[in-house]
């Protein structure tokens, strides 16, 4: 619990694989954190530079230096393209959604310095509601949240 309160004790978040859907989960994601106060910066290969909003990058080398922290929510075969973009920018709070993970992700944060969580949805850890919050629940019931 420790390192997901170090996560979360920032208030801003960038989130990378933001979709550009409407109601994707990364869509979801972003909007939970920023309705809890956060400053969410998107991330999305697609986006371009000077549209949308001023929170939304194509690349992770474009955050702004205040940005300290990002929720890799990339499908796992693109997740060690960000991973690597991550360190290369000297980020040290990382959060690796579920199913973003894989191997060549977690090798190569294996000797990376760095506030690492990983294998868990950021929806348990940030006031969760409805199927999240029951999901919370019975995670809980079995076992399967982090102590304090």
């Amino acid at each position: 619990m420790k390192g997901i309160r170090e996560f979360l004790d920032c208030k801003k978040i960038a989130v990378a694989g933001v979709s550009r859907k409407k109601g994707a989960f990364s869509v979801t994601v972003a909007e939970h954190l920023e309705s809890l106060g956060y400053e969410v910066a998107r991330i999305n290969p697609n986006f371009q530079k000077g549209r949308g909003s001023l929170n939304e990058y194509s690349t992770i080398s474009e955050l702004p230096s205040d940005f300290e922290r990002v929720i890799v929510l990339t499908n796992s075969k693109n997740s060690a393209d960000v991973v690597s973009a991550i360190t290369e920018k000297g980020i040290k709070q990382i959060w690796i959604q579920q199913k973003s993970e894989n191997s060549e992700v977690m090798n190569m944060l294996a000797s990376y310095d760095c506030n690492l969580v990983w294998g868990r949805c950021i929806f348990m850890f940030t006031n969760p509601k409805g199927i999240h919050k029951f999901h919370y629940s019975l995670s809980k019931l079995f076992g399967r949240v982090p102590s304090e």
